[in-house]
């Protein structure tokens, strides 16, 4: 085949590749808020910043009546705020306030009905916050005894009690050990614990933790938090800890640690990906492609130097190509399609991989 013919046929394929890119983005359009998730529970949550507006804000004008100081001053602020931004007017009423407004304002969640019943909710979540930051045990107390939903009610106790256990590992213990949190899940308080006690480098409060956690999703999710955060600020203490997990876990928190690495030290990024082809396990195919799909993001010239190098079965190569050139073509399209051409000229593509390629992105 000619140049011209060859670069005419693949720079053909591109375009229809861009097309569709580019219909795929108009169908999909922005993440849903609902597609959202906490990142305590990694379960979808209605969070303050994605509750409906018809849910914020009084339910109706104010009649007048008797409002304590506070609630004269909440109504000044959403009279003045633009409906879209009320709920962040909670949090800046409660940025400095003291432990007596903290109360006021959940008592006047309780009190009335002058406001919609999501922003009653909404009122609560800002008191608490406060909460925690004057007095984490009793806002702890507080929260576990409130009328808050039940996921969220547990995803501020995991929030707090780990933000808590990161900075005074030590008072979480005592308090968990002569009080305890009354209805909360024990692996609640766990998953908070082994995340936050990681972040402080307290190893065997983590590992103990871990090893009570009984739902397996739960438990995995936390192995990889605990991974990550490590992996970023206690690297000998994960790289102690990675071997005395079962082979299953290790190739979880590996699999975490490439991920992080990758950004920084992308050698050592690969190094890991090493490790979990000696242990055998699922995750490398997984891990692989994330890797591929950060380190193109950060630097797609080297991402593709190394995709290439890869032996790989027929399908893999074609899937892990396929997901570099994407993300290049997504920040620099002209780079990627010379890329894919001098590939080709090279010999280290052909001309009918890159077009299966290019399909496999198609919508």
């Amino acid at each position: 085949m000619s140049s011209g013919k060859h670069r005419s046929s693949f720079l053909l394929g591109v375009s229809a590749l861009v097309i569709g890119m580019a219909a795929l983005v108009f169908i999909s359009g922005p993440q849903s808020d609902m597609a959202k998730t906490n990142h305590i529970s990694g379960i979808p949550t209605d969070s303050p910043s994605t509750t409906r507006t018809s849910d914020r804000g009084p339910s109706k004008p104010s009649s007048g009546g008797s409002h304590s100081g506070l609630a004269e001053k909440l109504n000044a602020l959403l009279a003045e705020a633009d409906e879209r931004d009320q709920s962040e007017v909670l949090y800046d009423l409660m940025l400095e306030a003291p432990l007596e407004e903290v109360r006021e304002l959940l008592a006047l969640s309780d009190g009335t009905e002058e406001y919609s019943a999501g922003f009653r909710e909404e009122m609560k979540l800002a008191a608490f916050e406060r909460w925690h930051h004057l007095d984490p045990a009793e806002a702890l107390r507080a929260i576990a005894a409130s009328s808050l939903s039940a996921d969220r009610r547990d995803s501020r106790i995991e929030l707090y009690l780990e933000d808590w256990a990161g900075r005074a590992p030590q008072e979480v213990r005592a308090f968990l050990q002569e009080e305890g949190l009354a209805g909360v899940s024990q692996d609640v308080i766990d998953c908070a614990l082994a995340r936050g006690a990681a972040a402080s480098g307290e190893r065997a409060m983590f590992e103990d933790a871990l090893g009570r956690i009984e739902e397996p999703k739960r438990r995995n999710f936390t192995i990889k938090s605990v991974a990550r955060t490590l992996q970023r600020d206690h690297e000998a203490l994960f790289d102690a800890w990675v071997p005395t997990l079962p082979s299953e876990d290790q190739a979880t928190a590996i699999a975490e640690s490439a991920w992080m690495l990758v950004d920084q030290d992308p050698d050592r990024a690969l190094a890991r990906l090493d490790q979990l082809e000696e242990l055998g396990t699922d995750e490398l195919s997984v891990t692989r492609s994330r890797v591929a799909v950060k380190w193109t993001r950060k630097d797609p010239v080297k991402a593709g130097q190394w995709v290439l190098t890869q032996n790989l079965v027929a399908e893999e190569r074609e899937e892990l190509v396929s997901l570099v050139f994407k993300v290049w073509m997504s920040k620099d399209r002209d780079a990627a399609v010379a890329w894919a051409e001098d590939s080709i000229k090279r010999g280290a593509m052909d001309e009918a991989f890159m077009n299966r390629v290019a399909e496999r992105l198609q919508p």
